[in-house]
Order: structure tokens, then C-alpha cells, then sequence
């Protein structure tokens, strides 16, 4: 699945035969809650929810104050710039906090 935000439009695209769903959103702000899979979710340069739920997730927050949270499942966060809140969940993680607090 691809979500992509832009100037208040939405779209929404999905392959029936991947095997991760992915996410992006280039608004000024995004809360997005991600599926039990594999997914990739990329926030936006503001602030950010961004939560994983189940599956090995790659959740990227960019600028801003964020909000990361990977779920259950060996999950990578990068918090990159802004003050930013990493939680990684149950499972096995990897947490990069980057230029921010």
C-alpha cells in the first residue's frame, strides 16, 4: 500500500502482491497508524505521530517534534532532526535519534 499526501489530496495505491506496505506523507503534520505487516512510514518536517503496530516496521519521523512508536516486531526508528520520542515496543529494535533532542 502506498498513502501519499499532498496539498490535501490523498492517494492510495496498493500492490496485492508485496510483501511490505509502505506510507509517505510530505503534509506539514501526519498521525498515521501503520497495519500488522512490514511497513515503511515517513513522516513529514512536522510534528509527526508515526506508529508501527505489529511487524518489522522502518518508521522515519524527518524534521520536527516527533512521535515514534514501532509496536511489537523488530522495528527500526529514526528520529532525525527535532526533539523526538523513540519507542520502540516489544521485539528486538534499532533506534537512531539523529540531530534532535
Amino acid at each position: 500500500m502506498e498513502l501519499l499526501i499532498f496539498g490535501g489530496i490523498l492517494i492510495v495505491s496498493y500492490l496485492l502482491d508485496t510483501v511490505f506496505d509502505i506510507f509517505t506523507n510530505d503534509d506539514p503534520s501526519v498521525s498515521l497508524d501503520a497495519t500488522s505487516g512490514d511497513d515503511v512510514l515517513t513522516g513529514t518536517n512536522g510534528d509527526d505521530f508515526l506508529s508501527g503496530l505489529a511487524g518489522d516496521d522502518l518508521i522515519t519521523g524527518l524534521r520536527g517534534s516527533d512521535l515514534l512508536d514501532g509496536g511489537a516486531g523488530n522495528d527500526t526508528l529514526v528520529g532525525n532532526e527535532g526533539s523526538d520520542l523513540l519507542d520502540g515496543g516489544a521485539g528486538d529494535d534499532t533506534v537512531i535519534g539523529g540531530f534532535g533532542n
